[in-house]
């Protein structure tokens, strides 16, 4: 549990690579400790290498409870970091089973699914998202991403009235010249 303390100390400083060193020494002392796992994928996440990242995550799943839903939700990051959106997606829907409501898995997986172009499906995982008590400006910024790219200007506006006008604007205009045949 110390272990596990310091190492959420140290990420929270932004010292990713004492935290490598910390967990390598820590996990041959107690190989069955899940968070360990976690906490040294979420440094690898940070340091730009979802390859270890990921290898963390899974070892953590397979040791963490059956209830935890964090490990298969960084998993899901992890892979869709490395283009493996079917498979992050895969991993977003387990950990959506253990916590139906968690706002940051909704998030990541409605944003998988728009990066395979499943918009219609995003949009309503979004939504989802944006209903839960802990949707922060992220969630509701992801959710009129979907809508703009949908065309749904209008909703887009209406998912985050409190944005500044001059910003929903530009995103507007970006997004319609996104959406309209290039010429030659």
């Amino acid at each position: 549990d110390t272990t596990v303390s310091f190492m959420r100390a140290l990420r929270r400083i932004g010292s990713h690579e004492r935290i490598v060193e910390i967990g390598t020494t820590a996990l041959p002392i107690h190989p069955t400790s899940y968070e360990l796992y976690l906490e040294l994928g979420r440094s690898f996440m940070a340091d730009n290498k979802p390859t270890e990242a990921a290898q963390s995550f899974v070892r953590s799943a397979d040791l963490s409870p059956v209830t935890d839903a964090a490990p298969l939700a960084a998993l899901g990051v992890a892979l869709d970091r490395l283009e493996s959106h079917n498979q992050a997606q895969d991993a977003y829907k387990i950990a959506l089973e253990r916590e139906p409501n968690r706002v940051s898995t909704l998030s990541n997986y409605g944003m998988s699914l728009a990066l395979t172009g499943q918009l219609d499906k995003a949009e309503t995982v979004l939504r989802q998202a944006t209903a839960q008590p802990g949707a922060d400006v992220r969630v509701r910024q992801n959710l009129a991403l979907v809508l703009g790219l949908q065309g749904k200007f209008d909703e887009m506006i209406a998912v985050d009235p409190t944005a500044p006008a001059r910003s929903v604007e530009e995103n507007q205009r970006a997004l319609r010249d996104m959406m309209l045949p290039s010429r030659n």
